[in-house]
């Protein structure tokens, strides 16, 4: 996939990264708010618009959003979103998720591809 450049921020450095979530940190002792200053920094690298010319067959460019998600244990994965839809996967109906967060020029991550969950 390549992003679409145009429609994505440059990543900041860690100096201007995202403050974390105001919660109360005395009741689970800062956890929440180490998760989700994590989670933001890891946004910045990969959410946004993307398209691939190949991955989803011979048909033409299709577009997807990627957004971070927290799975059901609380890891970090990803997951695509079509923005142009066909007859695998409609518009609006995630394609694909990670099992974990792919980590930018990294190993393989276990992922499930043509999720089709129609709204």
């Amino acid at each position: 996939l390549r992003a679409l450049d145009e429609n994505r921020p440059a990543p900041s450095s860690p100096a201007e990264a995202s403050p974390p979530l105001s919660r109360n940190a005395a009741a689970d002792g800062g956890e929440i708010d180490q998760v989700a200053s994590v989670l933001n920094a890891k946004l910045e690298q990969v959410e946004g618009t993307w398209y691939s010319d190949d991955f989803y067959g011979s048909h033409g460019r299709e577009w997807v959003r990627v957004s971070a998600v927290l799975t059901a244990s609380g890891a970090a994965a990803a997951k695509a979103t079509k923005i142009t839809g066909d007859a695998n996967v409609p518009a609006g109906c995630v394609t694909w998720r990670t099992a974990g967060w792919p980590a930018p020029g990294g190993g393989d991550v276990p992922a499930e591809v043509q999720v089709r969950a129609d709204p």
